[in-house]
């Protein structure tokens, strides 16, 4: 299935051309830094987060947003700046892309940057080994989020504060020894994903936070929620959860005694993966 995502690319790409044409002046940063984002987000949904596209996008914007005095534009690229760094491994970078998006937040104690900040900081502890310190973030992320205030955050950055830190959480509870947590996450998860009818929010949980009922040795749930993420990236042809989808059914189809069936599907996904 082709993607939609390259045509969005091809347009974003020619307007970044033409501003290289044009003189300084005072809106030509702010122009460019929609574009950059734009294109941060459109890369990150199309080849991954780690793909040298979606850096040099959100590193340009990154560039950008000091030039430009406005909360929600900063947002989305605070927030992809820090994942490409974390999906990269680059973790002296994540933290302190980490860092900076905490004390700005802080500093201003502006409610939609910290809702970000708090998320942002929940998941890097978590991927640093101290998901005791990701519990702290979480409560303080959900002493603030407010969903009809912050929810809408997610048709800006692709993703909305508490739902990604509910995927994780569906993950550092497990090691914390909360399995019962764990599965109270994830389902309070797929269910603010449903209400926030997000695509890209959608697929990426039901592949991620499900993994849950993988560590529970649970193949029924976790099946039940790939067949819904694959069936939401199939639909608004997002190449990436596509691929991760077919290669976690075909690992559980294998683990499930469907041996040659399963690594026929693990191997297609991960073809498609490899041609992303």
């Amino acid at each position: 299935m082709s993607s939609a995502l390259p045509e969005c690319v091809e347009p974003l790409t020619r307007g970044l051309a033409c501003l290289g044409d044009i003189p300084d002046w005072p809106q030509r940063d702010a122009y460019e830094l929609d574009i950059q984002t734009t294109l941060g987000i459109a890369h990150m949904a199309w080849k991954g987060y780690a793909s040298p596209e979606c850096g040099q996008a959100y590193k340009r914007a990154n560039a950008l947003i000091g030039t430009v005095n406005d909360t929600l534009r900063a947002l989305p690229v605070v927030w992809g700046y820090w994942s490409y760094f974390l999906v990269a491994g680059d973790h002296h970078c994540t933290m302190e892309a980490a860092d900076h998006a905490l004390s700005v937040a802080e500093a201003s104690q502006e409610p939609d940057f910290l809702v970000q900040a708090y998320a942002i900081n929940a998941d890097t502890q978590f991927w640093i080994g101290n998901p005791r310190k990701s519990v702290e973030f979480m409560s303080k992320l959900r002493s603030i989020y407010h969903e009809e205030r912050h929810g809408p955050q997610v048709w800006l950055c692709n993703h909305d504060a508490l739902n990604l830190a509910l995927m994780y959480a569906a993950h550092w509870l497990w090691v914390l020894g909360y399995p019962d947590q764990a599965v109270e996450a994830e389902k309070e998860c797929y269910e603010q994903a449903l209400r926030l009818q997000h695509p890209y929010q959608m697929a990426f949980g039901n592949c991620w936070a499900s993994s849950c009922y993988h560590y529970r040795g649970e193949p029924d749930p976790l099946m039940a929620r790939l067949e819904t993420g694959v069936a939401v990236a199939e639909q608004f042809q997002l190449p990436m959860w596509i691929a991760a989808t077919a290669m976690f059914r075909g690992w559980w189809r294998a683990k499930r005694g469907e041996i040659r069936a399963g690594i026929e599907q693990f191997s297609r996904g991960f073809a498609h993966w490899r041609d992303i």
